[in-house]
């Protein structure tokens, strides 16, 4: 809540009620779905945000994506066909 509060009003009040402002601050961040020591965090913390979800994609899907754009460039820049070859030894 301390970090929401620092977004919306760029600093906090002290103990004393005087107003603590910060200046040229950046938040990045990165989080999990809660559970297993994660906890939630609200809707009005998350709107000071972009957020990006990303889906967990199997091993072969990797390796289907990765040997496609390895036999792309290979084909495109005119590797020799020994070169060619190592592409599949590479992904695997």
């Amino acid at each position: 809540e301390l970090l929401r509060q620092f977004m919306d009003y760029d600093g906090w009040y002290g103990r004393d009620n005087v107003f603590r402002a910060m200046v040229d601050v950046q938040f990045v961040a990165a989080m999990g779905p809660p559970g297993g020591g994660r906890t939630f965090v609200s809707n009005r913390y998350l709107r000071h945000f972009n957020t990006l979800a990303l889906a967990q994609v199997s091993d072969d899907t990797l390796s289907q994506i990765f040997r496609t754009i390895m036999d792309w460039h290979l084909a495109t820049k005119s590797f020799p066909s020994s070169i060619k070859q190592l592409a599949q030894p590479l992904i695997a």
